[in-house]
């Protein structure tokens, strides 16, 4: 099978698109919409879009069903309370049948790749499902 040779950085989403924890849910359905994306990495209020310390993550499911499911109004609640938190991770140089484990094992579609520079990790990008699934075909 090709995914025990392929790594996860084979299948990064680059585009890292992130907003502040007090961004409102609004605010991150818009740039969902515009993107074309189904989910948001949220980052420290500390941090910058360009260098972002990512605390955690918003899908279209936690919109679906901690905000609209929560009934909690869409302009008011902010990524912090609905993300989810922390992101799971994944090192650059781990096989694609290491990355469907750990997303079987946890129940989730979505691993943010990390790569270990000196004493700090630094965020390549997002591996999904998704592409993972689209990579075999």
């Amino acid at each position: 099978m090709a995914s025990s040779r392929r790594c996860v950085e084979d299948l990064i989403e680059n585009e890292l698109v992130t907003l502040p924890e007090d961004a409102v849910i609004a605010d991150a359905v818009k740039v969902m919409k515009d993107g074309g994306i189904s989910s948001i990495l949220v980052r420290s209020l500390s941090s910058s879009a360009e260098n972002p310390l990512i605390t955690g993550i918003v899908t279209e499911r936690d919109i679906l069903y901690r905000v609209i499911g929560g009934n909690k109004g869409p302009y008011k609640t902010v990524l912090k309370e609905v993300m989810s938190s922390p992101v799971v991770t994944i090192e650059k140089g781990s096989s694609v049948n290491e990355a469907l484990s750990l997303m079987r094992n946890k129940k989730i579609r979505r691993l943010l790749v990390m790569q270990r520079e000196n004493t700090k990790d630094a965020t390549l990008g997002l591996v999904t499902l998704m592409s993972i699934t689209n990579a075999e075909h």
